[in-house]
């Protein structure tokens, strides 16, 4: 399994303490939802749940130092695919992987992984995704299962390391994909529960959830690295593979 050995930041039921308790913490007063959402007038917290239109090939074309220009412009072979990638140490920026694709994206969730300030230019951010339902990792493609994570509660989050937010994530089936990079496009909405008593809440990871994050995120970085330095066929495989994924869903079928 592709999947980074997280023993420090392992949270299967039986280390997990939100677990073990049963029981959400407390919301603070300013997750309570005040209606003001625009970014642009106050600053965006550490740790909060926002809509963004981004697409899940930025963070997979970082973690792999995939050409993003070579890539999309070329025939799906094997060689082609091989040469889009420059160096599994190569990182492009979300910028020039913007230019090159040019299709728009649709809006996902994303964890903001610090402030953000309304005359910021960037976010740094974390995206989540769903895979259309997909909750055995095994069945994620294998550059995914190196980088994603169960929210609760996903199914898996019983056995194995896993992540809660504050209120808990609502959908069964949501990953995280712990590869943080800064995105220049604009942050549209909070994401808000429901599922507060009467009223609404902004959905938030908390300061310790956050720390797990960054921590996944190194972890999973240099578990590709030392993969990709050990077996030279790992990066050309997952290129291949993610191409197929990548062709699919321009198709509308992923």
């Amino acid at each position: 399994m592709a999947q980074a050995s997280a023993a420090a930041t392992d949270t299967s039921p039986l280390q997990c303490a939100r677990c073990q308790s049963g029981t959400a913490p407390s919301l603070p007063p300013e997750q309570v939802w005040d209606g003001v959402f625009d970014p642009k007038h106050r600053t965006i917290a550490a740790g909060e749940i926002w809509g963004i239109r981004e697409s899940l090939i930025v963070p997979i074309f970082m973690l792999m130092g995939v050409d993003p220009t070579a890539f999309l412009s070329r025939p799906s072979t094997t060689s082609s695919t091989t040469s889009s990638a420059r160096s599994w140490s190569f990182t492009p920026s979300a910028e020039e992987i913007d230019v090159a694709y040019k299709k728009r994206h649709a809006i996902r969730p994303c964890v903001l992984m610090s402030d953000h300030a309304p005359t910021d230019e960037e976010c740094d951010i974390c995206l989540l995704a769903t895979f259309r339902g997909t909750k055995r990792r095994e069945e994620l493609l294998e550059i995914f299962q190196y980088v994603c994570f169960p929210i609760y509660p996903h199914v898996l989050s019983a056995n194995g390391v896993h992540l809660h937010f504050t209120p808990e994530w609502e959908n069964d089936c949501t990953w995280l994909m712990a590869y943080r990079f800064s995105s220049k496009r604009p942050l549209k909405k909070p994401i808000r529960s429901r599922d507060v008593g009467n009223g609404e809440a902004t959905i938030k990871a908390d300061a310790d959830v956050l720390a797990q994050i960054d921590t996944l995120s190194r972890e999973c970085y240099q578990l590709w690295q030392s993969k990709c330095a050990d077996d030279p066929e790992t990066l050309p495989r997952c290129l291949q593979g993610f191409r197929r994924f990548h062709e699919r869903a321009n198709a509308g079928r992923r």
